[in-house]
């Protein structure tokens, strides 16, 4: 956070978080979110469907990103969860 500038629009770049978090081969990802993702994030990971590894989605705050991620939990045999 120390190299994030808050004067910045902000934007919600996943991808390579993600793919990092895959490529460590855990037994499952959690993917938070509270913004629409303004990279190339889930095409990218609708792409890599049938891994192994499921990813659980969760929006939080607002469901702005409520189609993407029930998108990612379903291509990824993880589950999709609002919290307020």
């Amino acid at each position: 956070m120390g190299n994030v500038d808050p004067r910045t629009k902000p934007a919600t770049n996943g991808k390579s978080a993600m793919l990092l978090a895959l490529d460590l081969h855990p037994d499952a990802v959690y993917l938070l979110s509270a913004g629409v993702f303004t990279d190339d994030t889930v095409p990218a990971l609708v792409a890599m469907a049938g891994s192994d590894i499921p990813i659980h989605t969760i929006a939080f705050g607002s469901e702005a990103a409520r189609a993407d991620l029930e998108r990612i939990a379903d291509h990824h045999a993880g589950t999709y969860r609002f919290v307020r």
